[in-house]
């Protein structure tokens, strides 16, 4: 059932794909560069990563509801280290993970912090300050001439 749907997915994919070719309706290469850099700033990475953590949130729950199925049915053991081991991973590794994330791209941050973000603040310009043996805090010793 997947890889049938999978390869449904694929061939409607490549139809539309053949349908705007032919129409000539295909998106340009500054459209496609522009939707990469939205992707890039921090909106942008905050609706990835809510889109996985919501991804990973479903596979988890799915996963408990199957071991539950097996337990039911008496198919496996309540001690069965292998699905223990896939619990812990979906549970703690992929969505703790990914929540993580989430949760570190939410915290109030600085916008300069970021020079790729097009959406943030302008980067903050070099200062440069002149050093003179004279304005030095310790004092320097200035060769002869």
């Amino acid at each position: 059932m997947y890889q049938d749907s999978s390869f449904l997915y694929s061939g409607i994919l490549i139809l539309v794909w053949v349908f705007l070719a032919l129409r000539n309706k295909l998106p340009s290469i500054d459209g496609i560069r522009e939707l990469v850099g939205i992707l890039n700033s921090r909106g942008g990475n905050i609706l990835i990563l809510t889109a996985l953590t919501l991804t990973f949130f479903h596979a988890s729950m799915r996963w408990f509801y199957y071991v539950m199925g097996l337990l039911q049915s008496k198919s496996i053991t309540p001690d069965n280290a292998v699905l223990i081991a896939g619990i812990s991973f979906v549970t703690g590794t992929a969505f703790g993970s990914a929540i993580g994330a989430l949760l570190s791209a939410l915290t109030g941050q600085d916008g300069r912090a970021r020079t790729t973000d097009k959406n943030g603040a302008p980067p903050i310009p070099a200062v440069t300050v002149p050093i003179s043996p004279e304005s030095a805090p310790i004092p320097v010793p200035v060769p002869a001439q």
